[in-house]
């Protein structure tokens, strides 16, 4: 049997999603390009409406046997109607939360490269509507698309949304440093994925050529990269980074850093010949799925759960390959001549941020570093723990251990009156200063005043959907991931306050219009005109219970990091 048939009669588990369940069973085939597939009919009570889910669509060969860590192959057409009325698998991961109504389908496999389409009323082949395609984040080791359920941003926008899988951990990011296994296998699925949304969303009532990415986290940090990969051109118009560009630190990995996880890998699971690179992917290619799942999980663990030393440098990330990520992508963006650069500044670009990407703190590798440190950080972060240890690994990791450097840091996020709870969120802004805000900045003072508009936001509105969520009672702001429950389906949620839904159309009209139009202000109608992002004024959106328009997002703070960040 072939592997597109295998693939086309495996067993059938339809597994009900908890908050959009239909009882009636209603689908509906179309034929694609790729051929016949049956969907879905959703109900959408909340919105009295309904959408057509296309689910668990093949776009790339099982990337099994000679195909684990390489490059995705298409799938190819199939001759028989896809079963697509329920979810496929979770890439290879670890899920934290496997007890989710959010997560239809608990099933691992490495058999994983499917996508899903949601299609509103009212939609023929022939409407051209626009396509939004949104890749997850989960810091390039965890997520999965079926956990965004686009129906919502699909009925209020009248558009398609595509949500992907793509290889995770070592399966998406081991590398070799050679051609052998160049490393950015996860990115590779991403592009695949677009391409085939190009090919075939006509079929579904899309527009091919007004696609608009976009993503959160690692999500956000691979649009970063596939907007400066001038090999993507003609694949999409327009792009949106939700927390996460190109040019953060937690972007793209340090090849010495990326080696050494392979090594570790090699360790683990008796591959020791890391040398010879054709033997250790035979070796790594005999192992099974759950030996190499316990390699990826002990990798994160040995660096993230050290309780002596913290370590921030994520071990399995894109790398520079010289093919998809030509070079360091703040030197691409520093260079207005480069294709990277080119290709961007053609593009339609929005990059924002929740007020709080900090609450990302309360993870690993702090989180084990509380008690045999003697600090609880639901009550504060001492300073002696944010100099001595947080600013020390910083400047260790992304600066070369530059002393003064980490003396100009600790002084100014230091709490001038001592107090532990503005001490503890200034720990909170320096994570959100580096990381986040300052690399998106300047990322976006790169892409204005090209063919392209720009744009900016920033989420300021706290609510329980962020990460890190129940809060310590000193935490103010929206936390890291905060902003994806007002474009997923807040109304989800019965309890949800009539000023977050308020917010959520508002942000679900500025997100559509700027795939419709390349302007979020033109289209469904909104309250507050987002003014355009330019290098003098910084002008963006900001989004809470008011909006308004504001200027120079932290001036003072991203200020001072852009002039030490490294541009190339």
């Amino acid at each position: 049997m072939d592997t597109t048939t295998a693939l086309l009669t495996r067993s059938l588990f339809i597994i009900a999603l908890s908050s959009t369940v239909c009882r009636s069973m209603e689908t509906k085939t179309i034929l694609t390009p790729s051929g016949k597939m049956m969907g879905l009919k959703v109900d959408i009570s909340a919105l009295n409406s309904f959408v057509y889910q296309f689910r668990r669509i093949p776009y790339a060969k099982p990337p099994i046997g000679d195909l684990r860590f390489a490059k995705p192959q298409p799938m190819g057409p199939w001759s028989d109607t896809l079963n697509a009325t329920f979810f496929g698998p979770n890439c290879m991961q670890t899920i934290l939360n496997p007890d989710s109504p959010l997560l239809p389908n608990k099933r691992l496999s490495e058999d994983c490269l499917v996508l899903n389409v949601y299609v509103p009323p009212n939609t023929a082949e022939s409407s051209k509507k626009p396509v939004m395609l949104y890749i997850h984040g989960g810091s390039y080791v965890e997520g999965t698309g079926m956990f965004y359920d686009g129906s919502y941003l699909s009925i209020h926008g009248d558009q398609i949304i595509v949500t992907i899988n793509y290889r995770l951990g070592i399966w998406g990011f081991l590398t070799t440093a050679d051609s052998h296994c160049p490393g950015n296998f996860g990115l590779w699925d991403q592009r695949l994925a677009i391409q085939w949304t190009k090919n075939n969303i006509q079929a579904f009532g899309g527009d091919p050529d007004l696609i608009t990415i976009f993503g959160e986290s690692a999500g956000g940090f691979s649009v970063g990269i596939h907007s400066i990969s001038p090999i993507n051109k003609g694949l999409f118009k327009r792009a949106m980074s939700h927390s996460g560009t190109a040019n953060s630190f937690f972007a793209v990995a340090e090849k010495s850093f990326a080696k050494l996880s392979q090594v570790g890998t090699g360790i683990l699971l008796k591959c020791l010949d890391v040398e010879n690179s054709v033997k250790f992917l035979e070796c790594m290619r005999a192992k099974s799925s759950e030996e190499l799942l316990d390699a990826s999980v002990r990798i994160a663990d040995i660096v993230f759960s050290d309780k002596h030393q913290l370590h921030y440098a994520l071990p399995l990330a894109p790398v520079v390959d010289g093919e998809f990520i030509t070079d360091n992508p703040a030197k691409i963006l520093n260079d207005p001549s480069s294709p990277g650069m080119q290709f961007f500044r053609s593009l339609d670009f929005v990059d924002g941020d929740v007020n709080s990407e900090g609450s990302l703190i309360f993870q690993e590798p702090l989180y084990s570093f509380q008690k045999p440190n003697n600090f609880n950080f639901s009550k504060e972060i001492p300073y002696r723990i944010l100099c001595d240890d947080v600013i020390e690994t910083f400047v260790k990791e992304f600066f070369h251990s530059n002393k003064t450097l980490k003396d100009i840091v600790c002084a100014r996020y230091k709490s001038p009156s001592g107090d532990g709870v503005d001490q503890s969120r200034l720990a909170v802004d320096i994570y959100s200063d580096l990381f986040f805000f300052t690399p998106g900045v300047l990322t976006l003072n790169a892409h204005a005043g090209g063919a392209g508009s720009t744009y900016q936001w920033l989420l300021s509105r706290m609510s329980r959907f962020g990460f890190g969520y129940p809060y310590p009672e000193w935490f103010t702001g929206a936390g890291h991931a905060g902003e994806i429950a007002f474009l997923f389906g807040i109304e989800r949620w019965p309890d949800t306050v009539p000023i977050d839904k308020t917010l959520a159309e508002e942000m679900m009209s500025y997100w559509s219009n700027f795939a419709r139009t390349g302007d979020p202000n033109q289209g469904l109608s909104v309250k507050v005109q987002w003014p355009e992002y330019d290098v003098h004024s910084r002008r963006y959106i900001s989004l809470n219970a008011t909006i308004s328009s504001e200027e120079a997002l932290f001036k003072d703070r991203v200020g001072f990091w852009a002039s030490v960040l490294p541009k190339e």
